[in-house]
């Protein structure tokens, strides 16, 4: 059947109006900022052809963590759309301080996503 990626965890903090719809702009953005640089995905031993899959799976990676920011900073309660937006940029610094290296490589040139 192919690779799959098989999430940690359960999100239920995702089931709010309006997540989706932050997961498509997570995952549009990803795609925008880096879809079209195979150098930087052959550089991570990601093939040309598997860089749309690998950037969706990391925009819903970076959107479960952000959903988990937006719960923790409620105290477990109920998110929105827009808590989970909020926590994004500091979700993604904390991918580019880990990811010195490879296909997201932070650099001079490039900005944090928000």
């Amino acid at each position: 059947m192919g690779d799959h990626l098989q999430p940690g965890g359960r999100y239920p903090w995702l089931a709010t109006a309006g997540s989706g719809d932050v997961l498509a702009g997570v995952i549009g953005a990803l795609l925008a900022r880096a879809g079209s640089d195979v150098g930087r995905f052959s550089a991570a031993g990601i093939a040309a052809d598997a860089r749309w899959a690998a950037l969706a799976a990391l925009g819903a990676a970076l959107h479960g963590q952000a959903g988990r920011a937006a719960s923790e900073a409620v105290s477990g309660g109920p998110i929105t759309a827009g808590g989970i937006a909020d926590a994004l940029p500091e979700i993604w610094g904390k991918v580019s301080m880990l990811s010195n290296y490879g296909a997201w490589k932070r650099n001079s040139h490039s900005q944090p996503l928000r």
